[in-house]
């Protein structure tokens, strides 16, 4: 499973969404951690990426019958 922090930051005069994405929880809790320190942000988040198989993706549902 890979996880998104997604936060935004201040650029010029607004703020413009920014996303990381890590395969290791740890990895994102210390991203988070370190965008939580930086002045002009906000609104940051950690979501679960879950993983799916293209084949199964594009396999027409009558196949899997």
């Amino acid at each position: 499973m890979k996880f998104k922090v997604v936060y935004q930051q201040l650029k010029k005069k607004t703020f413009k969404k920014q996303e990381a994405v890590f395969f290791d929880e740890r990895d994102a809790l210390n991203w988070e951690h370190y965008v939580r320190t930086l002045d002009n942000t906000r609104n940051i988040e950690i979501h679960p990426v879950f993983w799916y198989n293209e084949h199964e993706r594009k396999t027409p549902l009558y196949l899997w019958v």
